[in-house]
Order: structure tokens, then sequence, then C-alpha cells
């Protein structure tokens, strides 16, 4: 099997998955508890907690942990957005469905909503950006760090400041979850209040993600009961995917420079392989895009054809995002004005190697020539 779908989930990595088994089969004490065993468990979760932190250069008490980067953006979105008077609130219209949609159901309750138009490559514009922060009104913004679907960089930073500088009050969320790890962020000493983080886009198990909170005062809960992570998101934590977040997250920590290196070189022999074969084109920048994701329009095929036909050889690949498969095409696409029905997402991963790179060009090459042929000789 060749799995190059990375974007959508991973395959958890040694080091998390025995962890989850110690801290289900073992260790599985309720951390809230006050016997030895729970207390163990607390610093275990605590230690996640400053792995996690690192990873963004924040202080570890600004991190909460979450069921996963869907949960993550809804916290931000809807524990800022409680009420009309907040004005108004803005996002890129190429969002990931967890803040697109938060922002739609806002928008049909009320409130005052905009959506900024993105580049081909899927980053917000940052023209019309600049020129929508100026009215001094704007209460919230959510621009992704990395974009799903092309792997376009926004850079929030800038994007963070523009913003602060118009509008001081306001809150600035960014959706990190295809960032994390894999581009260096400082954002303790940015103007980011809020990032989303996720634990299975990094070989982690699923169902944890995390979200930094600047400063929780401003935050509402959307979970009542026991407290738990200060009162900003009660439940009884999930001690053993915790745990096995933070462990993914100290193995990308440890070996990030060489992981990306290896996606940088995939994405130029992807690149170098496919730029040869009549109207393709792609959507990715690989120069100024996150290197684990490549976007490519493929014309005369179809891109779900596409897809199974490579899975009928072991090869596995995306179209957009995964959440949703429902699309003919992914909304950020089409917000990106990419028309082609031909276009595949490839993104790469930890366990991939320069073979299978090799192995899956010379594939998808064959497979749309053939289906070339095929479609002339109709």
């Amino acid at each position: 099997m060749i799995y190059l779908d990375n974007a959508a989930t991973t395959k958890i990595c040694d080091e998390s998955l025995d962890l989850i088994n110690k801290y289900y089969k073992e260790e599985y004490f309720n951390p809230s508890a006050v016997y030895c065993g729970a207390i163990n468990v607390k610093k275990s979760i605590e230690n996640a907690r400053e792995q996690i932190a690192k990873a963004i250069s924040v202080d570890s008490d600004k991190i909460y942990f979450t069921s996963g980067g869907t949960e993550s953006d809804n916290l931000a979105v809807f524990g800022i957005c409680t009420n009309k008077s907040i004005g108004k609130i803005l996002c890129s219209a190429c969002e990931h469905s967890a803040v697109y949609n938060c922002f739609l159901d806002l928008r049909n309750k009320g409130f005052d909503v905009e959506f900024i138009p993105c580049n081909e490559n899927g980053t917000v514009n940052v023209e019309i950006y600049e020129k929508t922060i100026k009215d001094n009104n704007v209460g919230f913004v959510s621009i992704m760090h990395v974009n799903n679907v092309t792997g376009g960089i926004n850079d929030i930073v800038y994007l963070s400041k523009m913003l602060k500088e118009n509008n001081t009050n306001a809150i600035f969320h960014s959706d990190g979850v295809q960032a994390f790890c894999k581009l260096n962020i400082n954002v303790k000493y940015s103007n980011i209040d809020l990032y989303s983080m996720s634990s299975h886009k990094i070989n982690g198990p699923k169902g944890v993600g995390a979200l930094f909170i600047k400063n929780s005062n401003k935050i509402k809960a959307l979970f009542i009961g026991g407290g738990q992570e200060k009162g900003v998101r009660s439940g009884t934590e999930n001690t053993a995917g915790i745990i096995a977040f933070g462990a993914a997250c100290e193995l990308w920590s440890l070996k990030r420079s060489s992981i990306i290196e290896n996606f940088k070189k995939y994405q130029t022999i992807v690149s170098d392989k496919l730029s040869v074969l009549d109207n393709v084109k792609f959507n990715t920048d690989i120069n100024i895009s996150c290197p684990h994701i490549m976007s490519i329009s493929i014309d005369g095929v179809k891109g779900e054809v596409l897809l199974h036909m490579l899975e009928s050889h072991g090869v596995f690949i995306g179209r957009g995002s995964a959440c949703s498969t429902k699309d003919t095409t992914p909304r950020a696409l089409k917000a990106m004005k990419v028309t082609s029905s031909g276009t595949i997402r490839v993104s790469f991963g930890l366990y991939n190697t320069e073979t299978e790179i090799y192995e899956f060009c010379d594939f998808l090459t064959h497979l749309i020539n053939d289906l070339r042929y095929k479609m002339k000789k109709r």
C-alpha cells in the first residue's frame, strides 16, 4: 500500500500506540482522583501540555485539550462570538468546514459576517483583507495557517498584527491543524489569540486536539460540567489520547527538519514527473507552500475516477478535505476558481519513502495516458 492522503489522517506512531495501551490497560486512572496513580496520570497530562506548548512557543498554561481540530475551531469561534455586539466577523472563503460552517451558522443567526476572497493557491487575498479590517468595528477574524487543499501558507503573524493595528480589541484565531509541527511559529510573541491543533495529523491518535487561548477570560465554555481544563472544556480528560498526542508532537519536534526535507524532495519528484504531461496544472506553488500537500488539476480525466483506479493498485490519495467528500468539487477549490473535475490532492507523511513517490508517479502517469486515450476513441 502507498498511502498519500496524510492531510486527511496519518498512521499512528509506535510511541503513541504504546502509550495508548499503557494508559488504557495499566494506568487508566481518572486524573481528577486524588490517589497516587491518578496524580501520576495528571502529571503525564501536564507533560503532554508542555510538549504541545513548546511546539508553538507558548506557555503550557495557555494550552487546552479538546476532542480534535473541529472542537478547537468551534470553541474558538462560538466561545468568542456569543452575541452580535462583537461587531463584524471575518474569515477567508477557503477555510476548513470546521470554521467556515461556524461562520455560516452565525450569519444565519444575524451576525455581521464577511468572507474574504482567496488567491489561486488558497491563501487569503491580503489586499482585500487589509481594506476590510480598516473598518474599526471588526471584532473577530479567523484565517487558517495552512490551506488543507493546496498547502498555501497564510502569514498569520502579519495578518494578526494588521488586525490589531486597526481594531485594538479584536480577536484573531487561526486553524493551525495542517501547519502544526510542520511550520515554525512563535505564537507567544505574536498577536494571535487562538490557535487550533489536532493530534491525528501528526501521527497521534484520533479524537484529541488542543486550542491555544491567550486569554481564557474572554472565551465562553461550550460544555458545562466538572470544570476540567480550568473550566474551559469540562469532561473527563481523554488521558491516553492526550499523552499519546504529546508523544507524537515530541517525535515531530525531534525529526521535523529531516521530515520536511523529505517532503520537499517528494514535491519536487511529483512536480518533475507530472509537469511533462499535457494539460496538468499545479494549484500548489511548491516554492511557497507547506511541503506535505500538493493539489493537481488534470484535464481530460475525472479526479474521482483517478482516485478509485489508483486505489485498485493500492495507492491512496484524496481530492480535497476528507470532511467534504460528498462535494463534486471541494469548496476551497471553487473559491479559488478551480473548475477542473480532474483535481486531486496528494499529501505526504512520516512513513512515505522516495521509492513510493516514484511508483505513484508512474501509476498516475500510466492511468492519465490510458484514460485520455480511451476518451479520444469514444
